[in-house]
């Protein structure tokens, strides 16, 4: 029974997914707040912090270590330490 639920959810979010989680194997912006780059099917609560205002102008692309990741640039990294975040290494 709770195989058969599982399935049953991962069927109804499957179909009502937004294409722009349907990625297959290019990078794109995902979570519920846009706040994480990914090349797979990615979700996140949908909680609200304000640093996630940095990721809506941020490029998610392939880095040079064949990952997906944020591209660090001057506004980004400006952006996170103004909320006292620093971007992870890709």
């Amino acid at each position: 029974m709770k195989f058969a639920l599982i399935l049953v959810i991962f069927a109804i979010f499957a179909v009502v997914a937004p294409t722009s989680m349907r990625v297959g194997g290019a990078c794109s912006k995902q979570g519920c707040s846009g706040e994480l780059c990914g090349d797979e099917p990615m979700i996140s609560p949908c909680i609200f912090k304000a640093e996630y205002a940095c990721y809506q102008s941020a490029t998610c692309a392939r880095q040079t270590t064949g990952r997906c990741g944020w591209t660090h640039t001057d506004d980004l990294v400006r952006c996170l330490a103004g909320f006292g975040k620093v971007l992870p290494g890709n």
